[in-house]
């Protein structure tokens, strides 16, 4: 995936990532976890990385393990970070969460 964005047409017109964290699949479709998040990102790396937070945490609720996937997508996105398509680091993340009630 990181190389496919990282041609022209698609790096150089993709502006804004929008995706949704309503329903986290931890396992398959049929076991889907409730979620809270609107994903909204000019990152597209960071943007996964985050997502990839919150997939590990409705895992880690559930009781389940995810060391295979998170190592699976961290040599994904580090791939795409080295591309310079963003940041994967959460330490270089700006994140800002809005709580709507």
């Amino acid at each position: 995936m990181g190389a496919l964005n990282a041609l022209g047409p698609i790096r150089d017109r993709t502006r804004l990532i929008i995706g949704d964290a309503l329903n986290i699949c931890t396992q398959n479709w049929n076991n889907a976890v409730t979620g809270d998040s609107i994903l909204m990102s000019f990152d597209p790396v960071a943007h996964d990385a985050v997502g990839m937070g919150l997939y590990t945490d409705a895992r880690a609720a559930t009781g389940d393990n995810s060391a295979a996937a998170t190592k699976k997508v961290a040599a994904w996105l580090e791939y795409a970070a080295s591309l310079g398509l963003g940041e994967h680091k959460p330490d270089a993340i700006h994140k800002v969460e809005v709580k709507l009630t």
